[in-house]
């Protein structure tokens, strides 16, 4: 069995070559901190792939379970429905890690978003956080 952290490695092994950058463009509200390296942007990738398994995965649980209620008492339909829902809490988990993994990293990266919340990565992977934030705290 391959454990989570293999699983890691072999999804960081195989991104290369162009990644495709985030879409949202850092507003005036944002100061940029500056650009992600080039293996902060394979874990960014990789975290946005495990989170997306996850939401694929409660979707499939939520129509697996609207299944079973239209069918009541059908065993196969419940043992789909454990098996997937054992899965969607699997790829959470992988999710909720690989999110805290690249996170740390950037605050590693950047150390002066240590303590910031609402960090950001936007198009042509700059990093910034909402100058809000401490004016809120003011």
């Amino acid at each position: 069995m391959t454990t989570f952290f293999e699983e890691l490695v072999a999804e960081y092994n195989k991104l290369d070559g162009v990644l495709e950058e985030p879409e949202e463009e850092l507003g005036k509200d944002y100061e940029v901190m500056g650009e992600l390296e080039p293996s902060l942007r394979r874990l960014y990738v990789i975290q946005c792939r495990f989170l997306d398994d996850s939401r694929g995965l409660k979707a499939a649980t939520l129509r697996l379970a609207a299944n079973l209620i239209e069918r009541k008492e059908d065993e196969t339909m419940a043992a789909a429905l454990e098996s997937t829902v054992d899965q969607g809490i699997l790829a959470i988990l992988k999710a909720e890690v690989a999110r805290t993994i690249f996170w740390n990293s950037v605050r590693i990266a950047f150390f002066d978003l240590v303590g910031k919340e609402h960090i950001t990565v936007g198009r042509g992977w700059k990093v910034g956080w909402k100058k809000e934030e401490e004016e809120e705290r003011a």
